[in-house]
């Protein structure tokens, strides 16, 4: 059967209906009293009396439909809807997966850039309301789910940021560095909108938000489907349109990859503590805080911050530069 969304009829298959509207529908018998399309009548010639079409859905994307036909009429009743409704969860589960899995192995990247008002974004609420630019510096991932991000303020900063920020960015909010051209706060949260990018391979390129415009860049891997993430992005901004898509070639050795295997070489607390130390500027030259200062961030003495920070560096160092890896 040639089924198609795009085009208009009193009649639409249940596969189209539910496709359209990601929900499941049932037609109880193929023989109808009123307009018919074709694939009426090409079911009722296979023999087909009803039919149940399920979303494969996961995660609030549906990634396929699967119709299941009966030679009886009215055969899918609550119970037959509740078990199939489980079975299209299950299998959208399962697509989610297989496309994960493709996304960290395929070598074709695309970025995506999006642009709009913003408004929803709570770093381009910041923007609006200090009247400057507010740029998504960095992340840190922390324990239980947590993320730290740091935001700067630039351009001609309000006296008052701090306040803005503490009312307008997620979680709690410290400041880090204060200055009259650019303040950086980092904001502690287990929600922000760049998870569902990162759940699936993607990664956060650049989010910066002026007054009344923001831009976001998202590189996604090819075989990840750009449908999927457009879709999460307009979930948690609407107001961002899709502006332009471009073609990439991964390096070699893919910054996904190296962040899968430092995540496993590392324990949770060895990545929180360098995480940590990163975001702070405890690698800059000259440092912008030392080592007690990143300690007392992670509330931890500077001994412990010492010692986690080194096996954190040896396991890096032997992921990075043995030969027989």
């Amino acid at each position: 059967m040639d089924l198609t969304t795009a085009g208009e009829t009193v009649d639409p298959h249940p596969a189209v209906d539910t496709w359209t509207s990601e929900h499941l529908h049932v037609e109880n018998s193929l023989v109808g009293d009123g307009p018919a399309d074709d694939w009426r009548r090409i079911g009722l010639s296979e023999g087909y009396q009803s039919l149940c079409a399920v979303p494969l859905t996961y995660d609030d994307i549906t990634r396929g439909v699967l119709t299941v036909g009966s030679e009886s009429p009215n055969e899918f009743g609550e119970r037959e809807r509740e078990v199939l409704s489980q079975l299209g969860a299950t299998i959208g589960n399962a697509l989610a997966a297989i496309e994960r899995r493709r996304a960290l192995e395929s070598d074709e990247t695309v970025e995506l850039e999006f642009r709009g008002e913003g408004g929803t974004l709570p770093f381009a609420q910041a923007a609006a309301e200090a009247d400057c630019r507010v740029r998504l510096e960095r992340t840190a991932a922390g324990q239980e789910g947590s993320t730290t991000l740091y935001f700067s303020f630039e351009g001609d900063v309000p006296t008052d940021v701090v306040d803005i920020a503490e009312q307008l960015l997620p979680g709690a909010v410290d400041v880090v560095t204060d200055g009259s051209e650019s303040t950086l706060v980092e904001a502690q949260t287990t929600d922000w909108f760049g998870s569902p990018v990162a759940e699936y391979g993607g990664i956060l390129r650049e989010a910066v938000a002026e007054p009344g415009e923001t831009t976001i860049l998202v590189e996604v891997p090819q075989e990840a489907g750009v449908r999927s993430f457009v879709e999460r992005i307009r979930d948690v901004a609407p107001s961002l349109a899709l502006t332009a898509q471009r073609q990439h070639q991964r390096r070699d050795r893919t910054p996904s990859e190296l962040n899968e295997q430092v995540q496993t070489a590392l324990t949770d607390r060895q990545l929180e503590v360098v995480r940590t130390a990163l975001s702070a500027g405890y690698f800059e030259w000259p440092r912008e805080h030392d080592g007690s200062e990143v300690a007392t961030r992670l509330d931890i003495t500077q001994p412990t911050f010492n010692k986690h920070l080194r096996l954190a560096e040896q396991q890096t160092f032997e992921l990075l530069f043995d030969e027989s890896d």
